[in-house]
C-alpha cells in the first residue's frame, strides 16, 4: 500500500479536505448562532404604499391651479365683479330708500342679472353686489 504523502501529494491530505473543513466550520456556526443568540424578531411587513394620495393631491393641486388661471385669464367673473360692485355704488348715493332696496333685494336673492351676459360675469356681478352691501353695512368701528 503506498504511502500517505504519495496518494495525496506533499501536504497529506485529500483535495476534497478544505471542503470538509468548511463544511463543518458553518455547521458549528450556524449551531452557535442558533443556540447562543437570541432570536431576532422577524421584520414587520411594510403596508404596501399607495400612490393614490400623491395622485389624488396633485389633481387637486392641478384644479385648484386651473380654475384661478381660468378665472383670472379667461373668464368674464371679475369684470362681473367690478361692474357688481360699481353698480352697488351707483346705487347707494341715490338715497337712503334706494339702498334699502338694495338691501331687501341682497335678502331675498333678487340680485339683477344680465340675460345676455356670460354665467361667469353674472356669478361675479352677484359677488360683487353682495360684498359691496356687506362692506357698507358693516357696523363702525369704535
Amino acid at each position: 500500500m503506498p504511502d500517505r504523502e504519495s496518494r495525496w501529494g506533499f501536504g497529506g491530505r485529500s483535495p476534497r479536505a478544505a471542503d470538509f473543513r468548511d463544511m463543518h466550520w458553518e455547521a458549528a456556526a450556524t449551531h452557535y448562532r442558533n443556540r447562543h443568540q437570541p432570536a431576532r424578531p422577524a421584520a414587520a411587513a411594510a403596508p404596501a404604499r399607495s400612490e393614490f394620495p400623491w395622485r389624488a393631491g396633485a389633481v387637486c393641486v392641478l384644479l385648484f391651479v386651473g380654475h384661478q388661471g381660468y378665472h383670472s385669464y379667461f373668464s368674464d367673473f371679475a369684470r362681473g365683479r367690478s361692474a357688481g360692485v360699481a353698480h352697488v355704488r351707483e346705487m347707494a348715493a341715490k338715497g337712503a330708500f334706494v339702498r334699502a332696496g338694495m338691501n331687501l333685494g341682497n335678502l331675498l336673492d333678487l340680485i339683477p342679472s344680465d340675460p345676455n351676459g356670460s354665467p361667469d360675469w353674472n356669478a361675479g356681478f352677484r359677488a360683487g353686489f353682495k360684498d359691496e352691501l356687506d362692506r357698507m353695512n358693516q357696523p363702525a368701528r369704535k
